[in-house]
């Protein structure tokens, strides 16, 4: 059950290329691309919308600080 379009490779790899170079835009491009597909593989494992959730947001969280 995946909410994702699939997405070339190639779109991805310069969504991460452009992370890499702090670009606001292609955070939030990958956000809306794996933050669901994400929250549902959690949620299969932890039960709790909430806990999910706040893992999810953990993740993006934890990555963006990373590229900092």
């Amino acid at each position: 059950m995946s909410t994702r379009k699939t997405l070339p490779k190639i779109n991805e790899q310069k969504l991460i290329e452009e992370l890499k170079d702090n670009s606001k835009i292609a955070f939030e491009k990958i956000y809306n691309m794996y933050a669901k597909q994400l929250y549902a593989f959690c949620l299969q494992y932890i039960k709790r919308s909430e806990d999910a959730e706040e893992i999810v947001e953990d993740i993006f969280i934890h990555l963006w600080e990373r590229l900092q």
